[in-house]
C-alpha cells in the first residue's frame, strides 16, 4: 500500500524551489488527519518514508518514535527503528524507516546500492527483533 501525507497533486511539484512555503505548510496540515486516520483504519505494520520531508512529517505526526539504528550509504542517510500508535483497544506497534533522498532522484545508489539500502534497513528490523508478515512484490522480507 502506498500512502501520502499530501492528497492533492501539486504544480509546480513539490521539490520546486517555486512553490510557495505557505501553501506546503497549509498541504501539510490538512494531509495529517487523513494519514493518521489511514494509519489507524489498516493494520499497516510498516511505514517506509521515501525523502527527508516525509520522514520529519511522519516522525512528528508519529509519538515516541525509538530510533534504533541509522547511516549512511553514499549520499542517502537512513534510519530505522519502532513507534507505537494508540487505538481503540490500546496500542499497536509499527516499524519506521526512512532515508533522506527520494529514490526517483539522483541518489548515487544505482540499483545496487538501492537493494543493498532495502537490506541494511531489513537486517536493522531482524536484528532488534522486529517481526511482521511482510510481503514486499509477491515475495517476504
Amino acid at each position: 500500500m502506498h500512502l501520502d501525507i499530501v492528497q492533492e497533486a501539486t504544480d509546480p511539484q513539490w521539490s520546486d524551489r517555486t512553490f510557495p512555503e505557505t501553501d506546503k505548510q497549509e498541504l501539510l496540515r490538512v494531509g495529517r488527519r487523513f494519514f493518521r486516520w489511514q494509519l489507524q483504519s489498516f493494520l499497516i505494520q510498516l511505514i517506509l518514508c521515501n525523502g527527508k520531508t516525509v520522514s520529519r512529517e511522519v516522525k512528528n505526526l508519529l509519538w515516541d518514535v525509538k530510533e534504533w539504528d541509522h547511516g549512511k550509504l553514499n549520499r542517502v542517510e537512513w534510519y530505522c527503528g519502532t513507534t507505537k500508535l494508540r487505538e481503540r483497544e490500546g496500542w499497536r506497534e509499527l516499524g519506521l524507516a526512512g532515508w533522506n533522498l527520494p529514490l526517483d532522484k539522483p541518489t548515487g545508489l544505482g540499483h545496487r546500492g538501492e537493494e543493498a539500502l532495502g537490506k541494511l534497513i531489513g537486517d536493522c528490523f531482524h536484528r532488534y527483533g522486529f517481526t511482521a508478515d511482510w510481503k514486499i512484490d509477491g515475495g517476504s522480507c
